[in-house]
């Protein structure tokens, strides 16, 4: 299956959490979320080539300005004079989140989590959207600083765009500003180093078949862990607006004592990489809660 670097998909979640809430973005009428994103683009193509433990490229394809997304990897693992090649896609739709191992010829489709977190938010009053909007920035700012992250607003330019740069524990993301979407990472974790970099983007119309599973390739569900993303959605916003630890993290970034978790953790990531114990813990809850990329 694709590699999934839980670290990296947590910290883009936190700081594009961060940077939406301090902004100032509106919780009223038909305004998004704060953790909803829109791309400069509406459709387009984006080729990127993958360094380090693991190369090879990948091609994302976006539509509807990123609430469709489709990538397409192609990949080498070298450990120890050895290659395994690894061939798979990842495609996101408001509803459905699809893992698919091209080489195995397996793969899970289970519900989208940010379908359960904007039902829960729409059932917000008013007023508790504004309580949740000054929570979010309270608490996603003192766990950024917790972790030593470090959001730098516009602070580079990859292929004509402007992007935000967010570091955190020897990763560093380059997203298209006031989004979650990278154009480059950067990371080195116990002397493992690993580059991917857009080189490519390519506006325009995508083959509406990118966004569908291949066919011919079973695909396993789990009811269990959608009934618990939806109750896992439904704490997460009311420990929002209650000013509560968001799903049992402290202010510091780690996990309370006790505390119940977020989600149920997504499979370890395949290049492996130490982390503190507490962070890994909170980076792979959120990334289950929000169907991290």
């Amino acid at each position: 299956m694709k590699d999934k670097n839980t670290f990296v998909a947590g910290a883009m979640f936190l700081a594009f959490f961060i940077m939406n809430s301090i902004s100032g973005a509106s919780f009223f009428g038909d305004e998004p979320a704060p953790w909803e994103r829109k791309l400069p683009f509406d459709s387009a193509t984006i080729e990127y080539r993958i360094s380090g433990m693991q190369s090879g490229t990948r091609t994302t394809y976006v539509k509807e300005h990123g609430k469709y997304e489709a990538s397409y990897e192609n990949l080498a693992m070298h450990i120890m004079g050895m290659t395994q090649k690894m061939e798979s896609v990842e495609i996101t739709t408001p509803d459905w989140i699809y893992n698919i191992d091209l080489v195995e010829r397996s793969g899970t489709k289970s519900v989208n989590p940010r379908k359960y977190m904007m039902e829960e938010y729409r059932r917000l009053s008013d007023a508790d959207k504004k309580k949740l909007l000054k929570n979010v920035e309270k608490t996603g700012a003192a766990i950024m600083s917790g972790m030593n992250g470090q959001v730098q607003h516009k602070a580079a330019r990859i292929m004509g765009y402007s992007c935000d740069v967010i570091s955190m524990q020897g990763i560093k993301v380059y997203a298209i500003a006031g989004t979650d979407f990278p154009l480059k990472t950067e990371s080195n974790l116990m002397g493992m180093k690993h580059v991917e970099e857009a080189v490519s983007i390519k506006e325009g119309p995508v083959p509406d078949e990118k966004f569908q599973p291949p066919a011919g390739i079973h695909l396993e569900t789990s009811p269990e862990a959608e009934r618990m993303a939806r109750e896992q959605a439904r704490m997460m916003i009311q420990s929002l607006v209650q000013g509560r630890p968001v799903a049992g993290v402290t202010q510091q970034g780690g996990m309370a004592p006790g505390a119940a978790p977020a989600a149920a953790p997504p499979p370890a990531p395949q290049g492996g990489g130490a982390q503190q114990p507490d962070m890994n813990q909170f980076i792979k809850q959120l990334q289950g809660m929000m169907g991290g990329q």
